[in-house]
């Protein structure tokens, strides 16, 4: 998860002050993608991961065009990194909104 958030931190500051490439919105969703994927994996369910793995593909287009129309890509960047955070945290509350918080970016 953690090197989810340090790539998507790493691509924000290429685009910082300026309008996302595609290509940029591509590894932005990749970043998040690997940290959907890491967190589906922390359950220890195959059947978690298999689902997220299904959902993101069917929203890898939704997800890529979301990302486009951010004014400000560090949005996504601190989505993310709050919802690292909130799940260290292990305080419920603190991950539905990061969670909710992602959520509204689409």
């Amino acid at each position: 998860m953690r090197d989810a958030v340090k790539l998507s931190e790493e691509i924000s500051t290429r685009f910082l002050k300026k309008k996302i490439s595609q290509e940029g919105a591509q590894l932005m969703t990749i970043a998040s993608t690997r940290f959907n994927i890491a967190v589906a994996r922390a359950t220890q369910n195959s059947m978690i991961v298999q689902m997220m793995e299904v959902m993101l593909r069917r929203l890898d287009e939704v997800r890529t065009v979301a990302v486009l129309e951010l004014s400000d890509i560090s949005v996504s960047t601190k989505a993310l990194h709050n919802s690292l955070l909130a799940i260290e945290s292990g305080e419920p509350a603190q991950i539905d909104a990061a969670t909710s918080q992602r959520i509204s970016l689409l």
